[in-house]
């Protein structure tokens, strides 16, 4: 609340695993993918493109009256 008087704005972005190079043996292991796919309502895994397009969101003026927030990137993770 103190920044966004000054025009800033502080946000979050909550991912879950995505493909990158530190998460694809775990997700190429059928038996980790297919347990942690049960948990997302979306049915698959984003990519690292898809986190990056909230970021950007975040970063632009169609964000400017969110202030304060956890944007989560996660498939529908949390809602289960």
């Amino acid at each position: 609340a103190e920044w966004a008087e000054r025009g800033i704005n502080v946000n979050a972005i909550g991912p879950t695993i995505s493909y990158t190079d530190q998460a694809r043996e775990r997700l190429d292991d059928p038996e980790f993918r297919a347990a942690y796919l049960a948990k997302l309502p979306a049915g698959k895994f984003p990519e690292p493109k898809d986190i990056a397009d909230a970021a950007v969101f975040l970063a632009g003026p169609r964000s400017d009256f969110i202030h304060g927030e956890m944007l989560m990137v996660d498939c529908g993770q949390t809602i289960v």
